[in-house]
């Protein structure tokens, strides 16, 4: 058991006790005349707070460990599978192209759509520039697996559902928004 664990146990523990003393018969003639009622609101006030502050803290990891998105090295063949045939051809059609070529996938929730999404990124002499490389996003739009984006970039950033950042940071940082069947680039205000 974790140190916190352990000591919001033993803070329960000893809340629990104190309670419960407050609430015995005994106490309850005691209380008249020492306000142990007013101790006993407090306790279960500050019982109620660590609850709630563990609960937050629960929530707020949870959420941390959804955006922990995991890419897997694929080979170039996948992205035929992935339904991204000029891609592939673009990458297995020159000679030495492909062997120089990684592919990257990993699914994540990124926008209201059902399921997860499918993002790839190809990291090779044809698909790479200055600012990145190819960045393709799939995505289950009416019942069909569609891109929902297609750019360039080196880096990807989901800060919530339904917003995208590439290479967030930089002068070459792009905001996108899901407008229901794809992500679109959103202007910056000034």
């Amino acid at each position: 058991m974790t140190t916190f664990g352990k000591n919001i146990l033993e803070k329960f523990a000893a809340t629990l006790l104190s309670v419960a003393l407050c609430f015995s018969p005994a106490a309850a003639q005691d209380r008249q005349s020492t306000g142990e009622e007013g101790d006993a609101k407090r306790i279960l006030e500050e019982l109620k707070r660590l609850s709630d502050d563990a609960i937050e803290r629960d929530a707020a990891r949870d959420k941390e460990n959804e955006r922990k998105v995991q890419f897997q090295k694929q080979s170039t063949k996948e992205l035929y599978a992935l339904g991204l045939r000029d891609l592939a051809t673009l990458v297995e059609g020159p000679p030495g192209v492909a062997e120089k070529t990684r592919v990257w996938v990993a699914q994540a929730d990124l926008a209201r759509l059902p399921g997860l999404e499918t993002i790839v990124h190809v990291k090779g002499p044809v698909t790479c520039g200055r600012i990145g490389c190819n960045i393709v996003i799939l995505g289950n739009v009416g019942g069909t697996e569609k891109i929902i984006l297609e750019t360039i970039g080196e880096t990807i950033e989901s800060p919530r559902r339904d917003r995208i950042i590439i290479n967030q940071g930089t002068e070459y940082q792009i905001k996108w928004r899901f407008n229901g069947v794809r992500f679109v680039a959103r202007k910056n205000r000034r």
